[in-house]
């Protein structure tokens, strides 16, 4: 009798514990289906109500940040429409720039988005320092009258802020081509005197 009584208490205990299991690969199983049909909102929705049943779990963790990456992916694109791709050639060459540094005619404004540490190994003092990852949350800083470029190590990274900037209505931000590298290939018998 006590026997019986024992594992129907076990059962009746573990219930619970079996069905958020059950209920959590359900809602894994839906994440999974919602991201293959690229509803990256459903997805995310569904891998958070997962992670609630299993809030330790690696797997559900990943499959979420991968969700979660999507989903703002397409949402960026998204915004990239006609009007925006018209304005897409915003790169800057060095030569470029230097002149008109060193014309000083218009107000120009450097934003360095490389990270903290490359930013340490090679200085450009001159460079608002924004990394990539902060530049929509320091809006603030930046003008919307001059010139504004954005710089990196050799261009990538800068074309990704210029562009994100670009879709904000910040028509008068570019690129510079080629980055801190290529600023590095112009001598000092290339630059003008005063920035050199």
């Amino acid at each position: 009798m006590f026997k019986k009584s024992f594992f129907v208490a076990v059962i009746i205990i573990m219930a619970p514990i079996f069905g958020f299991a059950a209920g959590s690969n359900d809602l894994i199983k839906k994440g999974d289906d919602y991201f293959s049909s690229a509803n990256y909102i459903e997805a995310v929705s569904n891998y958070k109500k997962a992670l609630l049943s299993n809030p330790g779990s690696i797997e559900i963790n990943k499959r979420l940040e991968t969700a979660i990456i999507a989903k703002n992916a397409d949402e960026f694109f998204t915004l990239l429409t006609r009007d925006v791709q018209k304005k897409m050639d915003i790169r800057i060459k060095v030569d470029d720039l230097l002149k008109m540094m060193a014309e000083g005619k218009k107000k120009i404004t450097l934003i360095d988005v490389r990270t903290p540490q490359e930013q340490a190994a090679v200085i450009s003092p001159k460079a608002l320092k924004i990394p990539l990852y902060d530049v929509i949350k320091n809006l603030n800083q930046i003008p919307a009258d001059g010139i504004v470029v954005v710089i990196c190590h050799s261009g990538p990274r800068a074309m990704i802020a210029a562009t994100a900037l670009r879709i904000l209505g910040y028509n008068n931000v570019y690129a510079l081509n080629g980055g801190i590298h290529a600023l590095a290939d112009v001598t000092a018998k290339t630059a003008p005197d005063n920035l050199k």
